[in-house]
């Protein structure tokens, strides 16, 4: 008898446990709505609901979103601004399991953007409807000013202006003289623009055209662009670059329509916050008006943490191109394999040219130590191994080729806002050619 009654309270706390488990999971999954965004910036919280309509409350009061610039700070954020990187608004449906990973990425993002000191997203229960959640976000505006350099230059910018998704930035130098500016969300909509002018002197020296992605010497480069960030992970534009005035409209003239895209896995668990894997996608066309030359290509690259210092990283890329117009001969339609910064074979190559290409590459990377030398200043060492390898139909004679590349490398990587990267490798081929590389790239 006891034996039966022990069996039917096991049978029982399993169905409790079952239930409840079950229960839970479809709260997890069954729709909610988000009836508020609350938005706190620095000393500023927004009530943003639907409709549009968003409030600033400073310490001493409420005003409406139509006279706010007494209520926000100066120095600060703006609301639109932060608002752009969330893919959250009001009268917004979704599960409760979804809107926790949108949370999470739209941490994230602003993590990432070099706008804040810190970002913490929460859900927060409504006390009169319990199908509906408030969203609370909280950031604190980082530092506005920006400094790097490269080779025989310097940089100094300004980002937020105005507390705005726009960024002017000034360079000078022996080889390179100019400024780019370019603004996001617009009038508070997915609308982005920016430009950019360069001199490239006195020093005369060899640089990648904008016009056409190829080593080149040139004096003189201007850019246009203009495109809707359809979400905060995905942006469709297009570029129109200008370089100097050559008779060879290829290397003067080109309009690029180009789409980038980011993901964000979220894991399940909590317990995974923080190392989260990543994807991004870039498609980008070139075409050179007044010739039938033109070209594509794409990029893909996935980066997954391994424990809490390392991380492999791992890009395909692939393009091709029209034929050119003289038989044998070099051609904006094509692609270099050696001097296009993350997307080369790092060996020691001395020429590899290709209509059509696809090239993988990969790396182990390890942190060794994180300096702080200044407050707020931060400094990475990394030491990384790396292969890559590339099929690709030669320009010149048609062949199927292939290249290939091993070896190590070690970089320096001052962060915001400094944002000076060096990256030293060193390869060798299957023909035990080597090439040492330095360059002012963090990696793909």
């Amino acid at each position: 008898m006891r034996d039966i009654f022990f069996r039917v309270c096991y049978t029982l706390s399993c169905i409790v446990f079952l239930s409840g488990s079950i229960s839970a999971f479809a709260a997890s999954d069954s729709a909610i709505t988000v009836s508020k965004l609350r938005i706190v910036i620095d000393d500023v919280t927004y009530e943003w609901t639907a409709g549009g309509r968003y409030k600033a409350k400073p310490t001493s009061g409420i005003a409406d979103s139509s006279d706010t610039r007494s209520a926000e700070n100066a120095g600060a954020l703006s609301f639109t601004a932060v608002a752009s990187f969330l893919d959250i608004a009001p009268g917004m449906e979704v599960s409760l399991s979804s809107l926790e990973k949108k949370c999470r990425a739209a941490e994230i993002r602003l993590e990432r953007s070099a706008l804040v000191y810190a970002a913490e997203i929460l859900i927060l229960p409504s006390r009169k409807n319990p199908s509906e959640r408030t969203v609370l976000a909280t950031v604190s505006s980082g530092f506005f000013w920006r400094f790097g350099g490269g080779n025989s230059w310097a940089l100094f910018g300004r980002d937020a202006i105005g507390g705005e998704r726009q960024s002017l930035t000034v360079i000078a130098g022996w080889n390179r003289n100019g400024l780019r500016y370019e603004r996001h969300a617009i009038a508070g909509t997915g609308l982005f623009a920016g430009s950019s002018v360069f001199w490239h002197g006195p020093a005369s020296s060899v640089s990648l055209n904008p016009v056409n992605g190829l080593p080149d010497s040139f004096d003189f480069e201007t850019s246009v662009r203009t495109g809707w960030d359809v979400s905060p992970d995905l942006s469709i534009g297009t570029d129109i670059a200008f370089t100097g005035f050559s008779s060879d409209v290829t290397r003067r003239l080109s309009i690029q329509p180009f789409v980038q895209w980011t993901r964000y896995f979220i894991p399940e668990t909590t317990v995974r916050r923080g190392f989260e894997t990543d994807a991004e996608l870039t498609v980008r066309g070139y075409v050179f008006p007044g010739t039938d030359l033109f070209k594509g290509e794409f990029s893909a690259s996935v980066h997954i943490p391994v424990g809490t210092q390392s991380l492999w990283a791992t890009r395909l890329s692939a393009g091709a191109g029209s034929p050119a117009e003289t038989s044998g001969a070099v051609s904006a339609a094509g692609f270099d394999l050696l001097s296009v910064q993350d997307r080369s074979i790092r060996s020691g190559y001395t020429e590899l040219f290709a209509r059509r290409f696809m090239l993988s590459s990969v790396e182990l990377r390890h942190r060794i130590i994180r300096l702080a030398p200044l407050s707020g200043f931060t400094l990475d060492i990394q030491l990384f191994g790396f292969a890559d390898g590339a099929v690709f139909v030669e320009e010149q004679t048609s062949a199927l080729k292939f290249a290939e590349s091993t070896g190590s490398g070690a970089r320096l990587l001052f962060d915001n806002p400094v944002f000076l990267y060096l990256t030293c490798t060193y390869g060798i081929n299957r023909f035990g050619e080597g090439r040492f590389l330095l360059s002012g790239t963090a990696g793909y």
